[in-house]
């Protein structure tokens, strides 16, 4: 095996582009029924759930059913001990 000198290192930023893109979702409201295109982050074969008053997408009702919530944490300590204390790794 003939080498053929030194390769070049990669670092994280060379794979990563300057600047993702953001999934903007669609919305569509027909009366009472809303349709989008969001999928549930924990089954992702299931759609998210859409609140209308708030906003927030959550997750699917049989991910709800099995004990999954939304959990938002503002401060960093507060995520520190919410990862701790729910076991999240």
């Amino acid at each position: 095996m003939k080498h053929l000198g030194k390769t070049p290192q990669r670092r994280a930023s060379d794979r990563v582009p300057k600047t993702l893109e953001r999934h903007t979702p669609l919305i569509e409201i027909h009366g009472p029924v809303i349709v989008h295109d969001v999928c549930c982050p924990v089954y992702f074969h299931q759609s998210a759930v859409y609140d209308k008053e708030t906003g927030i997408f959550f997750p699917s009702l049989e991910a709800q059913r099995d004990g999954y919530i939304l959990l938002r944490v503002r401060n960093k300590w507060w995520r520190a001990i919410s990862l701790w204390l729910f076991g999240i790794r």
